[in-house]
């Protein structure tokens, strides 16, 4: 009992976090290729809008308006720095690295500044955003802790039921096995009968009474304790197991009718 017990816990706790794991992984994938999404879809976003406010304070020299828009535009959790510069190199504007360290580069991406108010499109300067995907690595470490407390907390919850089932069952065999040592011991014999009269249990002094040392309980019928009741007696027997309403009983002694 034991071992099946070890068995059945081992199974339910490789089976939940076997379920919770494959859970996690396909969260953890869902969840990286959403927030990349909204990452480009963001970068994009600053970049559509700056392409068409820069090149005309490029060509207008408006370098304050500038500044003022890559600072604005730098605010997205997604950007890490914006970097502006002119066509002719006459004007370089970097905004400020979030942890104020240049030489933490992450993956750059250029747009052209494009001036379209002339006979023919004349490009005046190139936009530089560097991408921040800390936030996302941020996420998903945390979606991984989560996922693992999950299971920590599952295996937890298993071995407690498990515990539980297995100290419920141990209080019932601990109770079968009291009532069996009483029953056993009892010096008068002890037949227990189900409603169909099927014999359920019998102790050693009423084995030795009717002789049924050797018969195994699923085997002893009703049939071979009233054979060896005394005739006169049979009326007594039987009022113990029907009552006083016997008029109409037959015995069945050694598997004929009488």
């Amino acid at each position: 009992m034991l071992m099946m017990r070890t068995k059945l816990a081992v199974i339910l706790v490789v089976s939940g976090t076997l379920i919770l794991s494959l859970f996690g992984i396909y969260n953890y994938y869902k969840t990286h290729d959403r927030l990349y999404g909204e990452m480009d879809y963001e970068i994009n976003a600053i970049a559509t809008r700056l392409s068409l406010r820069l090149p005309n304070q490029l060509w207008n020299y408006d370098f304050d308006a500038i500044i003022n828009d890559l600072q604005s535009e730098s605010l997205s959790r997604f950007v890490y720095r914006i970097e502006v510069v002119s066509k002719d190199d006459n004007f370089r504007h970097i905004t400020a690295p979030k942890d104020g360290r240049f030489d933490n580069e992450f993956r750059l991406r250029s747009f052209p500044l494009i001036y379209t108010e002339l006979n023919e499109p004349n490009k005046v300067g190139e936009l530089i955003i560097y991408e921040d995907p800390r936030p996302i690595d941020n996420t998903l470490t945390s979606e991984i802790v989560s996922g693992i407390v999950q299971v920590f907390l599952l295996d937890l919850m298993i071995m407690f039921l498990i515990w539980k089932y297995a100290r419920a069952i141990k209080e019932i065999e601990s109770s079968k096995n009291y009532l069996n040592t009483i029953i056993h011991s009892y010096k008068d014999g002890l037949v227990v009968m189900a409603d169909d009269h099927r014999v359920t249990t019998l102790n050693e002094a009423a084995r030795r009474m009717f002789e049924l040392e050797d018969t195994p309980l699923e085997n002893v019928s009703l049939a071979q304790i009233i054979a060896k009741v005394v005739p006169d007696s049979r009326a007594y027997f039987s009022q113990a197991l029907y009552g006083f309403n016997t008029k109409n009983l037959n015995y069945e002694l050694n598997g004929e009718k009488k």
